[in-house]
Formats: structure tokens, C-alpha cells, sequence
């Protein structure tokens, strides 16, 4: 399990994926296990304007194979 998450993080810097991009990652891969209530409160967070379309950076990932 930490292998995993290890390899996920090199992944997210050699892919160039921003903080967010990670985070939506992290929330949306392919384990058995839901994202905490923690994560989706901030990926909610940072995709809430009232004023703007939310921010390129959390667009969905691509096709991960």
C-alpha cells in the first residue's frame, strides 16, 4: 500500500499534475477504499466559486491504463 502511494507521487511530479490535480487523483483511483470525507470537503472547496466556472485543474483526469 505504500508502494503504491509512493509511486503515485512520483507519477503526479514526472506528469507535471498540480496540487489539485494530485488530489483528485488521489480521490478517484482505483483502490477499494472512498475518499475520507476530509479529501472531498477540500476537492468541494476548491472547486466552489459562485462567480466562475471551476478551475481547469480539476477537470477530469485522463484515462489512466
Amino acid at each position: 500500500m505504500v508502494f503504491k502511494g509512493a509511486l503515485r507521487a512520483v507519477k503526479n511530479v514526472t506528469n507535471g499534475y498540480s496540487d489539485a490535480e494530485a488530489k483528485v487523483r488521489s480521490a478517484t483511483n482505483s483502490e477499494n477504499v472512498i475518499p475520507s470525507g476530509a479529501q472531498m470537503h477540500e476537492l468541494a472547496q476548491m472547486s466552489y466559486n459562485q462567480y466562475a466556472p471551476p478551475p481547469p485543474s480539476l477537470s477530469p483526469c485522463p484515462h489512466r491504463g
